[in-house]
């Protein structure tokens, strides 16, 4: 089996763990999973990281900025240990992305790198954003997945065929062309 960096970058909430959660199904003991959100969610169990969780509390800045170490840390580690990859975050930047490539590249140099952009329908994506801000409010917590997106869309940097070994585009309808692609890339 070849060595593999999977990069899936979309929006929160775009589909990438659920897509995750497919190819480690159909790929099973094939890659190591480094979530944004899993890291997310460990730092706010620690109190520094309990604030309003929004984009524009206190703690947001730090929770990224410690999320990004945590992710850039663990992928050294793993591509010293020659493993493959899936990154399920939002890689917003073409710039960290290369940096996240590079990183284990120069580490693993034979290692295929691809980028899987998942970009569902923008009416798919708002109506989740809407669900779980929803969800958020009948918990009496505010809202914070709309603010969220509209940060993200001032930012993000829609992903090139250029950055990677491969480019696949993931339309959270194509399920089945995807994972065969990986298919032929992985073995």
């Amino acid at each position: 089996m070849k060595k593999v960096f999977l990069m899936l970058v979309g929006y929160s909430l775009s589909g990438k763990n659920t897509l995750t959660s497919k190819i480690v199904k159909k790929f099973p003991k094939s890659f190591f999973v480094l979530s944004t959100r899993s890291i997310h969610d460990y730092l706010n169990t620690n109190e520094i990281f309990q604030d309003d969780y929004s984009v524009e509390g206190e703690s947001y800045k730090l929770r990224e900025e410690c999320s990004d170490a945590i992710g850039n840390s663990l992928l050294t580690v793993l591509g010293k240990h020659n493993l493959s990859v899936i990154s399920n975050s939002c890689n917003q930047v073409q710039k960290e992305r290369k940096e996240r490539i590079d990183t284990i590249k120069n580490l693993i140099p034979d290692l295929q790198t691809v980028i899987l952009f998942v970009n569902p329908k923008e009416e798919v994506l708002l109506k989740r954003i809407k669900k779980e801000d929803d969800a958020l409010r009948e918990q009496s917590r505010k809202p914070v997945w709309e603010e969220l997106y509209k940060k993200q869309i001032t930012r993000m940097e829609v992903p090139t065929k250029e950055e990677a070994d491969v480019f696949i585009e993931y339309n959270c309808e194509n399920d089945t062309e995807v994972l065969e692609s990986l298919g032929k890339i992985i073995n």
